[in-house]
């Protein structure tokens, strides 16, 4: 054999030929539907060509891989690993939620002098239920505790806020909110003192 034999069957190499020809017909044609003829028979080689260069199946129907040049890697797979749910809250404290504000100390808000003054400042916001649990007059400062930290936040009322959450806005200006935040945690759990 020389070294610049095709290793490929016959059989694709003649397919590919056939796409080959029917793709120069096709750019030689003066009539428009002998063109679109030929491109069609154009692409119906090259689908056998590239059908009869196809892998040989596993025994589960998937790619088998080879040995020699034109092999291809096994597929990835993906199994999906089941998530602890998280732990549940006691009666005293709230879930965190912790969320971004279009208008923050981000470098882009800052460093336009109309946008900076637009960042509302560390807040801490709760549903009507657990704002009446507090017992403090709105915009009142109270501590706010996890277990990584605390942190003194005004707090305010919000419907849109879950009942037996605390919603914060993080990266504003005042008090920083991270420190309340365990990234190892499932979820952080909050308490608020008057």
């Amino acid at each position: 054999a020389d070294a610049g034999a095709d290793d490929r069957p016959g059989e694709a190499v003649a397919a590919e030929a056939d796409a080959a020809a029917a793709a120069l017909r096709a750019d030689a044609a003066d009539d428009p539907a002998a063109a679109q003829q030929d491109n069609a028979e154009s692409v119906a080689a090259q689908s056998d060509a590239v059908a009869s260069d196809e892998p040989a199946t596993g025994p589960q129907g998937g790619p088998q891989a080879t040995s020699g040049s034109g092999s291809r890697p096994p597929l990835i797979g993906f199994q999906a690993v089941s998530v602890a749910a998280p732990p549940a809250v006691d009666a005293y404290s709230l879930r965190l939620v912790a969320t971004r504000k279009m208008y923050d100390l981000g470098t882009s808000v800052q460093r336009s002098p109309s946008l900076a003054g637009l960042a509302p400042g560390a807040s801490l916001r709760l549903h009507p239920y657990d704002f009446d649990r507090v017992g403090v007059p709105a915009g009142t400062t109270v501590t706010v505790s996890s277990p990584k930290g605390s942190v003194s936040l005004p707090v305010f009322v919000d419907e849109g806020v879950a009942r037996g959450a605390a919603a914060v806005y993080v990266n504003q200006p005042g008090a920083q909110a991270s420190v309340l935040i365990d990234a190892t945690a499932t979820v952080n759990d909050v308490r608020v003192v008057p």
